[in-house]
C-alpha cells in the first residue's frame, strides 16, 4: 500500500511540475503576444497619424487649385468680354 501511496505522490508532483511549467510557458507566450500587440498598436498610430496628414495635404492641394481654377476662369472671362468690347 506505501508504494501505492508513494507512486500516488510522485504522479501527483509530476503533475504540478507539468502545471507550473506549463504556466510558465503560458506566460511567456502571453508576453510574446502583449509585445506583439504594442507593436501593432504603435504601426496603427503611425498610420493613422501619416493618414492624416495625407487628408489634410490633400484637401489643402484642392482648396488650392479650386482657386487656381476659379481665377484661370474668371480671368479667361475677362478677356473674352475684353475682345469682344474692342471688337
Amino acid at each position: 500500500m506505501s508504494d501505492e501511496i508513494w507512486t500516488k505522490e510522485w504522479e501527483i508532483n509530476e503533475l504540478k511540475l507539468k502545471i507550473e511549467t506549463s504556466g510558465e510557458k503560458l506566460t511567456g507566450n502571453i508576453s510574446i503576444l502583449e509585445d506583439s500587440i504594442s507593436g501593432y498598436k504603435m504601426k496603427i498610430a503611425e498610420l493613422e497619424r501619416r493618414e492624416s496628414e495625407l487628408v489634410n495635404e490633400r484637401e489643402k492641394n484642392q482648396a488650392l487649385w479650386e482657386g487656381k481654377y476659379k481665377f484661370l476662369e474668371e480671368w479667361n472671362d475677362q478677356l473674352k468680354k475684353d475682345l469682344t468690347e474692342s471688337s
